[in-house]
């Protein structure tokens, strides 16, 4: 089993059991894993992983899920945390800027964005607080304030 799906192994061949786990591996891996049963006799030379199976990616699991959790359904951390709400919303936030400041062109436009996108608002005070961005020093300060506050709004 895997975030892909499920493998039923009993009762069968060792090139099956290679087949089906293949198909259930995450999509970055399964052109190397496949090779390696190849290399090792595992599964005939020929044999393809089938398309239905070659989008196990984390981005396609939130692309499906995403409705579910904008309904409430399948959070972040379905076993539990020790997070707070503020610090689930912050690690949201933080990696929206991680993902929109790969480049130097998109840290410059999501600045931009950040400095247009106004003062944060009442409600991200205590997150902003828990960064120590609450009262900012400084002009880095303050644009880190900006960009996290962006970064709260847009990742909510």
């Amino acid at each position: 089993m895997s975030e892909y799906g499920i493998a039923e192994l009993r009762g069968r061949s060792d090139e099956e059991v290679i087949a089906a786990l293949l198909n259930i591996a995450d999509s970055r891996f399964q052109e190397q894993l496949l090779g390696e049963a190849r290399r090792a006799g595992k599964i005939a030379a020929d044999y393809r992983i089938p398309e239905g199976h070659r989008r196990n990616l984390p981005e396609r699991l939130d692309e499906v899920l995403a409705a579910y959790r904008a309904r409430g359904f399948f959070s972040d951390y379905p076993f539990g945390t020790d997070l707070s709400a503020e610090e689930i919303a912050l690690a949201r936030a933080l990696r929206y800027l991680e993902e929109r400041t790969a480049s130097r062109a998109a840290r410059l436009r999501t600045m931009l964005d950040a400095l247009l996108h106004g003062a944060p608002g009442t409600a991200q005070r205590a997150a902003l607080a828990r960064m120590g961005l609450a009262q900012p020093r400084g002009m880095s300060e303050r644009l880190q304030q900006r960009l996290v506050a962006l970064a709260l709004a847009r990742s909510a």
